[in-house]
């Protein structure tokens, strides 16, 4: 089973407050989470990152994080690694990111709706859905509690892949149906007609457009954690402008071989590239839709 831990990088975040934090999403992933995605994890948290198990995945939490390193990334041997910014808020993000964390480790997953799911200049689109389990209810108001600390809501399968009959599309509530967005929230597929990917984004308001995905400027990670990239200050700006309306509450295992300095370099040197944002795209989301092409290929014969 996986295991997910929860440590502050430079004792940003007081273990006692981590620990009860621990608690919390792990009573999500068993008793929410899992009854709807089928997949559960352990977590637990540390007060050092030397006493991180190797081979765990971490989600770390930093003081004065830059926008665009926040979120899922992945370390050098595969494994998923989360940056979240300390905050008023950092619960609701610490749950967005340890959830989608679980339910798509390798940032790759799609899912094929069973409706036509989507129009663009009045077209049917034949689509797959981006597996991001927390962006249509990504803003801190639709957040819910738990034992007093607030979690992210998330959107069940049948969001996607909806079925007859009465159904529950997101955990809390907050979402009204199969594919709606919430005022802050965003919906990404792919479009098997064209290659290309769109994003339906809601603003304040919760009036949606339907935009095409630019070419992210990041290079070497699967589809979901590049494209995730194009939202990372959005969401950042998100949180930050709302300040907290509710009470803050806040053997000998093999230790993590991965060193906390250089992954956070490599990922911030990503983001500096200078390589063509075409050319970052299409490493970013190659095998994403060759898998995809190759399905459609195998449904037409």
């Amino acid at each position: 089973m996986p295991h997910v831990v929860l440590v502050a990088h430079q004792e940003s975040v007081p273990f006692k407050e981590l620990a009860k934090l621990a608690g919390v999403l792990q009573k999500q992933v068993l008793e929410h989470l899992q009854p709807f995605w089928q997949c559960s994890a352990t977590v637990t948290a540390e007060a050092e990152w030397n006493r991180v198990p190797n081979g765990s995945w971490p989600i770390v939490f930093m003081n004065n994080l830059p926008g665009p390193l926040a979120g899922q990334h992945l370390q050098h041997n595969g494994r998923p690694i989360a940056y979240v910014e300390t905050g008023p808020w950092q619960s609701v993000i610490a749950s967005h990111e340890c959830l989608e964390m679980i339910v798509d480790p390798n940032g790759q997953s799609l899912l094929r709706p069973t409706h036509a799911a989507g129009t663009l200049g009045g077209a049917d689109m034949p689509i797959e859905y981006l597996v991001e389990i927390c962006d249509p209810c990504v803003a801190p108001e639709h957040a819910y509690p738990i034992d007093d600390v607030w979690v992210s809501d998330f959107v069940t399968r049948q969001y996607y892949q909806p079925t007859q009959g009465a159904a529950r599309w997101s955990f809390a509530g907050r979402v009204g149906g199969p594919g709606q967005v919430l005022p802050h929230g965003y919906l990404t597929w792919y479009n098997l007609s064209d290659g290309r990917w769109y994003q339906s984004q809601a603003d304040a308001a919760g009036t949606t457009s339907v935009v095409h995905i630019p070419a992210p400027d990041v290079s070497g990670q699967p589809a979901r954690l590049a494209i995730d990239r194009l939202g990372a200050v959005k969401r950042h700006a998100c949180f930050a402008s709302k300040p907290r309306p509710f009470a803050q509450v806040g053997g000998t295992p093999q230790h993590c071989a991965i060193d906390l300095d250089a992954e956070l370099a490599r990922h911030s040197a990503t983001f500096q590239s200078k390589a063509s944002p075409a050319k970052a795209l299409a490493k970013s989301v190659k095998k994403t839709t060759e898998k995809s092409k190759a399905r459609t290929k195998e449904k037409s014969q």
